[in-house]
């Protein structure tokens, strides 16, 4: 009984080892930076005056971000931002104010992914 005990420790000590240096190797060699950093909205637009909504953006790192709106038949009906922007947190003013009452989403497209936001006017 005691030498199964020891054999079951003596391998999970080899796997765990294994499993150590694999990660110390895969650091070494630089293969998990190749993670891609995404560009966050919040969850909610805010309204600076009635007709100018604000959505705040954070930005891991310096990448293009694209903002449209789309109505109800996922048409393109503005394209109201496209710039390089630097990392960090950056507001973006959307003037609303072309566009008549009815629901709408604000598609927010960076380097790595779409995220879309809807609202009502």
């Amino acid at each position: 009984m005691l030498d199964s005990l020891q054999d079951v420790l003596l391998v999970f000590s080899i796997i765990l080892l294994v499993y150590v240096l694999y990660s110390r190797l895969l650091l070494l060699l630089g293969k998990r930076k190749n993670k891609k950093a995404y560009a966050m909205t919040g969850e909610k637009l805010e309204w600076k005056q009635p007709q100018i909504a604000v959505i705040e953006v954070d930005i891991p790192v310096a990448m293009q971000i694209n903002i449209d709106v789309y109505d109800q038949q996922n048409v393109q009906v503005m394209h109201a931002v496209s710039e390089v922007c630097e990392a960090g947190k950056k507001q973006f003013e959307i003037n609303c104010a072309s566009l008549n009452p009815g629901r709408y989403y604000m598609k927010v497209i960076s380097d790595s992914q779409e995220s879309s936001l809807y609202f009502n006017l």
